[in-house]
């Protein structure tokens, strides 16, 4: 063999050597890069899953929810995921999904053991999972353990959910040196454990911060809270809900949310966020679409709030809930201007004049509730162009004039309609237009019609009379706290056989209850307190196996011997 034929021999075979090594090393690189669901890497780093293990060590577990935490593939371990290209570990996401209630008093049921909760203590050991981006432990019960300072060291950390988890203690300020935030969660049952801070400053370094949830959190020290969240350019939902926020403050200047698609402030204390607060305010929250301001007796004029969410700005705006406030004053025309509105809820306040006809212009919106105010004169026809509407309340105002189905023509999707009047309204509607019948507590006087053709029925609380009428399609009736009298039907377990609840307390109904009524088999809830009623009560309602609530006081009624 020449030594041509010998080198050639021997490049050959190192060639095909090379080729060998580099596809048993590709293959070998496949294997470990990519897992069974294609994203996480086949072993994890030891130092880390040794991390994980000391953290499972300090969690109560009572459901056995990290029963898969064993092996050496951590990766593999149910809420935990790696990056599958360097096996570190960056999430761990244990919120509970388990549907069990992790509240308070769970310890005392008899089934804690089988709770899905998660509990005990947070062990540094994370410390060790230095690529920890992604942290959540949300819907737990940790049993008012103040939410662990190392956590501000995790210096990865872009995503921390401790939401009702039961968290006590103070909000550990360090929070704010981890520059990486984009979503914080701490939300937290107010009426278990007490967690609070005393100023919200360490959030002025989270220039990246898009989501805050500090619902339930006590801010009642917190002065500066306003004056924090507004160095925060690029927060995009804020939830302050029961915080016991201190007044808004008087003087406020260069207010810029232009982020801003979520606020809720609802349950504090804002009652002075009235006048040139708002607009100074809300002018400046060009991209709003949520604004939650319930429960916080707010005063001022409606309409001022309502000119500066309907500026040429603020055309984004899908979801307004103010009610339980103290605002006054009518509702402006300007109000059509927020067209892209899907919810308008005014309802507990102390509004007063008609409902503009610009609200014909609120195409998109699906509920509408001025129930509760002072409102008055007649009802717009403009209401019948809301095709998306599904519920409209309207009840406890003082309307006038007619309202015919003309005003509802256009209202296919409407499922909840509720009106009444302190004063003489006139309601004419074919009984087509009514899935549900709600006049009650109206002062209503006179005698019910004879035939109804609606299934659920309340005229409670009105000064009805006559005898019980015998409507076949009711399911359920309330017609107590009235001035029905006469004996109830005999038949009227047969003809109103689909009977689901019947309340007739509160009448002045006299003679027996009827044997018909053991044939109601669907009756859940049966209220005849409070009338003139004698005689033996029949033994067979024992056989209504449906029938949960049975109230028969205050009448002169004797049980079967």
């Amino acid at each position: 063999m020449t030594s041509q034929s010998i080198y050639t021999t021997f490049f050959n075979f190192s060639v095909f050597l090379f080729l060998s090594l580099l596809s048993q090393f590709v293959s070998l690189e496949t294997s470990r890069f990519n897992s069974n669901d294609g994203n996480l890497t086949t072993r994890c780093i030891e130092f880390e899953r040794k991390a994980l293990l000391q953290f499972k060590e300090g969690l109560t577990d009572p459901s056995g929810r990290l029963s898969s935490w064993v092996g050496k593939d951590c990766c593999r371990w149910k809420g935990v995921s790696c990056n599958k290209h360097t096996g570190n570990v960056f999430k761990i996401d244990l919120r509970n999904q388990g549907g069990d209630s992790c509240s308070l008093y769970e310890g005392l049921a008899d089934n804690y053991n089988s709770s899905s909760c998660l509990g005990g203590e947070i062990s540094p050991s994370l410390l060790n999972i230095k690529y920890l981006s992604y942290l959540n432990l949300s819907m737990n019960d940790f049993y008012g353990i103040a939410i662990p300072n190392f956590i501000s060291s995790l210096e990865k950390l872009s995503y921390l959910s401790l939401s009702q988890s039961n968290f006590g203690g103070m909000v550990p300020p360090h929070l704010g040196n981890l520059s990486n935030f984009q979503y914080i969660d701490l939300s937290a049952f107010v009426f278990y454990y007490n967690i609070w801070a005393s100023d919200l400053y360490w959030l002025v370094g989270l220039s990246s911060l898009k989501y805050l949830n500090l619902g339930g959190v006590n801010l009642s020290e917190a002065t500066d809270w306003l004056q924090s969240i507004n160095t925060m350019p690029s927060l995009s939902e804020l939830h302050l809900l029961d915080c016991q926020l201190p007044n808004f403050p008087k003087a406020i200047q260069n207010i810029n949310f232009t982020s801003l698609l979520g606020l809720d402030l609802s349950f504090n204390d804002l009652n002075n966020f009235t006048g040139s607060i708002v607009n100074a305010a809300l002018g400046n929250y060009h991209n709003l679409q949520s604004l939650d301001l319930s429960s916080n007796s707010i005063t001022g004029d409606i309409s001022e709030l309502i000119e500066g969410l309907s500026g040429c700005y603020n055309r984004s705006l899908k979801e307004s809930i103010l009610e339980s406030n103290k605002f006054n004053g009518k509702l402006p025309d300007s109000l059509g201007h927020l067209n892209y509105l899907r919810s308008l809820v005014l309802n507990d306040n102390l509004i007063s004049g008609p409902i503009p006809e610009s609200v014909g212009r609120l195409f998109f919106v699906k509920e509408l509730d001025l129930s509760f105010n002072e409102m008055n004169g007649s009802i717009p026809t403009s209401l019948g162009r809301l095709t998306e509407l599904t519920k409209l309340q309207l009840f406890h105002n003082s309307w006038k004039g007619l309202m015919s189905q003309n005003h509802l023509r256009g209202l296919a999707k409407l499922r909840v309609f509720s009106i009444s009047s302190n004063t003489t309204c006139i309601f004419n509607v074919t009984h087509e237009w009514i899935d549900m019948l709600d006049l009650c507590d109206n002062q209503i006087g006179g005698v019910v019609p004879n035939s109804l053709g609606i299934s659920l029925v309340d005229l409670s609380f009105n000064r009805l009379e006559g005898t019980i009428p015998l409507w076949p399609n009711a399911t359920f009736l309330f017609l107590n706290c009235n001035l029905f009298s006469g004996a109830i039907p005999l038949t009227i377990g047969s003809i109103m056989s689909s009977l689901i609840t019947l309340n007739l307390s509160g009448n002045s109904l006299s003679g027996t209850i009827p044997l018909s009524i053991c044939k109601l088999k669907a009756l859940t809830g049966l209220y005849l307190s409070d009338n003139h009623l004698s005689g033996k009560i029949a033994i067979h309602l024992g056989d209504l196996r449906a029938l949960g609530s049975v109230v028969l006081s205050q009448n002169n009624l004797w049980p079967c011997s």
